[in-house]
């Protein structure tokens, strides 16, 4: 019989069936399902799959919920489920993060203390969870200063304040929000042009030991923090990649990861690397950017590492063009996506491997600080500028309609960049056509 391995699933960095997909590579897959409005969604699908499912609730505190189905390795894509896989784990005997390296990893308040006591990183940081302590955390940071929840992805309510008033205000509207928040300096850029000044180290840990990394190039934010996608490789040069790689190792280290695969965002600075957070999983839509790259699987990696052992096929971080994904986001202030146009053609266009809506039109939007992705370009292009003129011929292919409270919108993704406070968009100033005919003006 094939080894068996548990995957604790629900909203995270790959969709189910690419999990399960995933396992198959080298194993047979047992779900372990939390009770989410995810899942919940999903349940009509689970249960037409042909694999063993266990509810979450029963594996808390009880490995033998689990061990009927003779598991011998358990992982998790979804940043929500690392503590209960790493409880599982421990309790179970079996290859992942420790419940202590796990609260390192979700916990960015305690990541910065463990990464500034072990001498690996010195950016400053002040938790603040109740209004006394705004004052000194303020006067402790230098403006500009970010604040951002202690927990979370998405860049969710992360904001950049260079005023003290507006970041008192905004430090408690965190608090109000997520119960803390986490004042950090900012970083300057280091790089300008279309290209964010930050990277990702994709790592895979076994035994302690560093099997694999690939570092991911990034477009540049939108504001505040908001990603629209990446690509690989990255525009770094030999001496640069060196350095981030060996920062990511180091931070693996510090936090006491032994087995597993990270995603380390790492911010390039006139003075050099510094980490901007290191989270205990594979980031999201890696898993399809570097089978493109590289014909590798790393949620196959992070599932052989579950096992125990070493991937058996790194490949080399090499690449013969550029690979790239790209994403429009919702803008802020409007209520719902109400339709998409262009699509098809898109989809029909040379060096586009695929285009993926990742919003149903009709959904409604979150109106908070994140990152929401509206679809997915996946494309190829020769090189890093030909890769930026072949987005920007894209866009003007792609409209996008949204009700607001004052009607609907109707605008191309390159007016939607500028909406966004992208200035590789139109011109932010520009009028955006409304579906009726008329104007919003947008900035």
């Amino acid at each position: 019989m094939s080894q068996r391995v548990a995957v604790v699933y629900d909203r995270g960095a790959v969709s189910l069936l690419e999990a399960l997909e995933a396992v198959r590579t080298v194993a047979e897959p047992v779900l372990v399902i939390p009770d989410t409005k995810h899942t919940a969604a999903l349940r009509p699908v689970i249960r037409a799959l042909e694999v063993p499912v266990v509810e979450l609730d029963d594996v808390a505190g009880n490995t033998g919920a689990l061990q009927r189905h003779h598991i011998a390795g358990v992982v998790t894509f979804s940043e929500g489920m690392l503590r209960a896989t790493a409880d599982y784990a421990d309790a179970a005997g079996l290859p992942f993060h420790s419940p202590g390296t796990v609260a390192h990893l979700t916990d960015k308040h305690l990541q910065r203390s463990r990464l500034m006591a072990a001498g690996v990183d010195s950016v400053r940081a002040r938790l603040v969870r109740h209004a006394a302590q705004v004052d000194d955390a303020i006067a402790a940071i230098p403006l500009p200063l970010i604040v951002k929840p202690v927990s979370g992805e998405g860049s969710r309510n992360t904001l950049l304040l260079d005023d003290p008033e507006a970041a008192r205000s905004a430090i408690m509207r965190v608090i109000e929000a997520e119960g803390a928040a986490l004042v950090e300096e900012y970083l300057p850029d280091g790089l300008g042009g279309h290209f964010g000044s930050y990277v990702s180290v994709e790592l895979v840990m076994s035994d302690s030991r560093p099997v694999f990394s690939a570092i991911t190039g990034k477009f540049r934010l939108i504001p505040p923090f908001r990603e629209p996608g990446q690509f690989f490789p990255s525009t770094l040069d030999a001496e640069e990649q060196s350095g981030v790689v060996a920062l990511a190792i180091e931070s693996a280290r510090a936090l006491g990861v032994k087995d597993g695969v990270l995603h380390t965002e790492i911010k390039l600075t006139p003075s050099g690397p510094h980490i901007i957070e290191v989270n205990g999983r594979l980031g999201g839509f890696m898993r399809d950017l570097y089978r493109r790259a590289l014909g590798i699987d790393l949620a196959a990696y992070a599932v052989e590492v579950a096992l125990g052992h070493p991937p058996s096929a790194v490949g080399p971080a090499t690449s013969g063009n550029v690979v790239f994904q790209h994403s429009n986001l919702a803008p802020r202030g409007v209520t719902r996506l109400a339709g998409i146009d262009g699509a098809k053609a898109i989809r029909a266009m040379e060096h586009i491997d695929s285009y993926q809506i990742l919003i149903r039109p009709g959904s409604e939007l979150d109106k908070g600080v994140s990152t929401q992705e509206i679809d997915l370009l996946n494309g190829r292009a020769a090189d890093h500028t030909r890769m930026i003129d072949d987005i920007d011929t894209y866009l003007e292919h792609l409209v996008f309609t949204f009700d607001a409270d004052s009607g609907p919108i109707r605008v191309n993704a390159r007016e939607l960049k500028a909406w966004n406070g992208d200035p590789d968009g139109a011109d932010r100033h520009a009028p955006v056509r409304s579906a009726a005919g008329g104007h919003d003006r947008v900035g």
